[in-house]
């Protein structure tokens, strides 16, 4: 080599091997959040829910004598709902 030329030292440092980013198997992985009620409770409600309004209905439709069956089914359109 002469004295005007660089030499080239990058071949001459040994580089690490280069390491890709992994999961770390040791680390526990957060659980997600647990609902909090069981979906059978959902849906235990909800039937007995409906169970109840269709039994209201009844009630309002035989024994109070209630004779507008339009109104009944409608009534949520009609009236205001508060904010």
């Amino acid at each position: 080599m002469s004295e005007g030329e660089k030499a080239r030292t990058s071949g001459e440092v040994s580089r690490p091997e280069p390491t890709l980013p992994t999961v770390n198997p040791a680390v526990d992985k957060a659980e997600p959040p647990k609902p909090a009620f069981h979906p059978a409770v959902y849906v235990g409600v909800w039937i007995t829910l409906s169970s109840s309004v269709i039994l209201f209905n009844k009630h309002i439709l035989d024994y109070a004598q209630f004779r507008f069956r339009t109104l009944l089914v409608t009534y949520l359109d009609i009236v205001p709902q508060s904010n």
